[in-house]
């Protein structure tokens, strides 16, 4: 599942990144970036503590 959502965030990312102009690409990518740390942070917290 983390795997199949960091594919996904890439993807999206880099889509936005070739629809956008130039210097706008860093900054969707940086997004792109952030919402996958942002997941994976949701998913780690769902995980049961052992």
């Amino acid at each position: 599942m983390i795997v199949e959502f960091g594919i996904a965030s890439t993807i999206v990312g880099s889509v936005l990144a070739l629809y956008a102009r130039r210097h706008r690409s860093v900054i969707l990518e940086a997004c792109a970036g952030a919402l996958l740390i942002i997941g994976l942070a949701c998913v780690g917290a769902g995980l049961p503590h052992v």
